[in-house]
C-alpha cells in the first residue's frame, strides 16, 4: 500500500529514472567487459579469486560445456532448455550470434557462486548483461554445467570403490593407528531459504530451534576431501538423523559390510545396531583406552568441518537467503554446488582434507576428460528439474 501511493505521485520519467535494473546504455557489451579483460590476461590469481578454477582447468571444462552450449538455448516462452533446430544438413538455423561465447556463460554461473547479493548490481558490470539476459544466461548455464557434471568421474558422488576404502583407510592408520578402518568423516549443513507465501508451505522448512527456515544437508567426506555421500535439499525442520535415513545410512552400511570401511559421526547421527560408524563424544569416557579412542575419532572428525568450510567458503553465495520455488531451480543449483566442490578440490591444488591426510597423492585423481559421446541435455537434468 505503501509503495502504491508513493509511486502514484511519481511521473513516467521519474519511476524510470527509480527503477533498480541497469540500462543497456550504461553497460559495456562483453566483448570490453572486465571479465572478457580479466580472462585474456590469462592471470591464473585472477581467474581462481573470480571462478574458483585456473586457465588449464577452466579450459578443460569449456572444452565439454562448449558443445552443448552451441547446440542448445534457452527458451524463453516455455523456461526451459531446448535443442536449437537444425536445417537439412544437420547444423543449426542461422541466427544473430551469442553476444556471449560459452567462456563468458561458464565463467558467470562459476563467478555466481562465489558472489552475494544483488546480480544485477554486480554481475552486470562484470560481464556486460543487463538484468533479464543475466538471470537468463544464469538458467541456461546452470542446466549445461550440471549437465556436464553430473556423469563427471571426478565431480559425481559416488561410493568408493574397494581400491579406494583401502587407499582412504591406509591413510588415516598412518596418523591414527587405533582407528584401522576409518574412510571419511560425516556433518550436517543448514541453508537459509526465503519464506513461502503461505504458512502450510513453510511449515516443513521452519525450524524453531535456529528461528529460520532452512534447506538441510548431509555430507560424508572421503579423506580425499571429496563427497562420496550426501543427501541435499531436505525440510529445515528435519534433523540431521532423520535426513540420514534417506538412502544416507544405507549407503554407509553398503560400504562397510561390501569394503569393510566405517565413517566418523558425531552426536546427532543415529548408530544403534551399526558396525559402520564411530560417534565421537563430547564427554571422554573413564577408561584409558575408550578415551584414546574417542579423542583420535574427535580429531578424524576434524575432517568433515574442513569440508563445510571449503563448501562455505568457495560458494559465498549460499550464505545468502536462497529463494523459495517449487520448480526444482533450488534442487539444480544445491545439485550443481555438490558437483562444482568436487571438482574444484579435485582438480585445484587447494585442498586442506588431502594436503592433510594424503600430501603424496598430487596426482590422485588423473585425468579429467569424458568421452566425447554426446547425451541428450533434457534427459540428464531431468530428475533435477522436476
Amino acid at each position: 500500500m505503501h509503495n502504491a501511493s508513493y509511486t502514484s505521485f511519481l511521473s513516467p520519467e521519474e519511476r524510470k529514472c527509480y527503477d533498480r535494473r541497469l540500462p543497456r546504455c550504461a553497460i559495456r557489451k562483453y566483448s570490453y567487459s572486465p571479465f572478457k579483460y580479466m580472462y585474456d590476461s590469462k592471470n591464473n590469481q585472477a581467474l581462481l579469486n573470480t571462478t574458483g578454477l585456473d586457465h588449464k582447468t577452466f579450459q578443460e571444462l569449456v572444452d565439454l560445456y562448449a558443445p552443448y552450449y552451441l547446440r542448445y538455448m534457452w527458451d524463453k516462452g516455455t523456461k526451459k532448455v531446448r535443442r536449437k533446430k537444425l536445417d537439412k544438413h544437420g547444423r543449426p538455423y542461422r541466427r544473430k550470434r551469442r553476444d556471449m561465447d560459452a567462456i563468458g556463460s561458464l565463467g558467470l554461473v562459476l563467478t555466481w557462486y562465489r558472489t552475494r547479493g544483488s546480480c544485477t548490481r554486480t554481475l552486470s558490470f562484470i560481464f556486460g548483461l543487463t538484468g533479464s539476459q543475466l538471470y537468463d544466461w544464469l538458467l541456461f548455464g546452470r542446466r549445461v554445467l550440471l549437465c556436464i557434471l553430473q556423469k563427471h568421474p571426478i565431480a559425481k558422488v559416488s561410493l568408493p570403490t574397494k581400491e579406494e576404502v583401502d587407499t582412504y583407510t591406509a591413510a588415516v592408520r598412518r596418523k591414527y593407528p587405533r582407528m584401522p578402518y576409518v574412510w571419511g568423516a560425516a556433518d550436517g549443513l543448514k541453508l537459509h531459504i526465503g519464506q513461502a507465501v503461505s504458512f502450510i508451505r513453510q511449515e516443513p522448512f521452519y525450524n524453531s530451534w535456529a528461528d529460520g527456515c532452512f534447506v538441510s544437508a548431509i555430507f560424508v567426506f572421503g579423506v580425499d576431501g571429496r563427497i562420496r555421500i550426501c543427501t541435499i535439499n531436505c525440510p529445515g525442520s528435519w534433523h540431521d538423523s532423520h535426513n540420514s535415513d534417506y538412502k544416507a545410512y544405507e549407503r554407509i552400511e553398503h560400504v562397510f559390510h561390501n569394503h569393510g570401511g566405517m565413517i566418523v559421526v558425531d552426536s546427532a547421527f543415529k548408530i544403534k545396531q551399526s558396525n559402520a560408524m564411530i560417534k565421537s563424544s563430547q564427554e571422554d569416557p573413564s577408561v584409558p583406552e575408550l578415551l584414546l579412542i574417542n579423542r583420535d575419532a574427535t580429531s578424524i572428525r576434524q575432517l568433515s568441518e574442513w569440508g563445510m568450510r571449503m563448501i562455505q567458503g568457495q560458494f559465498p553465495r549460499l550464505k545468502d537467503h536462497i529463494r523459495y520455488e517449487e520448480k526444482g531451480e533450488r534442487r539444480v543449483i544445491l545439485n550443481l554446488m555438490v558437483l562444482l566442490y568436487n571438482y574444484q578440490c579435485s582438480r585445484v591444488g587447494q585442498n586442506q582434507i588431502l594436503n592433510t591426510f594424503m600430501h603424496s597423492k598430487k596426482n590422485y585423481y588423473g585425468s579429467s576428460q569424458l568421452p566425447t559421446q554426446e547425451a541428450n541435455l533434457n534427459t540428464l537434468i531431468r530428475d533435477y528439474s522436476n
